[in-house]
């Protein structure tokens, strides 16, 4: 789960990069980001918690903290034209999300390895 969900914010920082990126030549708008990993953590933290349990589809239906962490707005540094997006930082954090996106995914291959070994191995 946990690792699922890293993913996924993962994946939403990068669309908010690309965004950022398509929108550097528009006058006023403001870079965006997606600040996951504080709701990672708080979530990690909360893994001893008692969670409410729904009992019929839709009753206290929310959605899930992960996708409650959407693109907010970075200190904008403008350029003439007021536009926010400063390229080299973008593409920095692109690097670090590919860099990322990819140790995440590895970790979530060797679970499934052991799982699928314990799965042969339990016949």
């Amino acid at each position: 789960m946990l690792l699922h969900s890293s993913l996924s914010g993962l994946v939403k920082r990068q669309q908010a990069i690309a965004n950022n990126l398509a929108n550097m030549d528009t006058p006023g708008y403001r870079a965006m980001d997606v600040p996951f990993e504080q709701v990672l953590s708080r979530e990690m933290r909360k893994e001893g918690e008692i969670r409410l349990a729904v009992t019929q589809p839709g009753h206290m239906a929310s959605p899930s903290t992960m996708e409650q962490a959407l693109a907010v707005q970075q200190p904008a540094v403008f350029k003439t034209d007021a536009n926010g997006v400063d390229v080299d930082a973008e593409m920095a954090k692109l690097a670090e999300t590919s860099i990322s996106f990819n140790a995440v995914t590895q970790l979530m291959s060797g679970r499934l390895a052991i799982m699928r070994m314990a799965v042969r191995e339990g016949r």
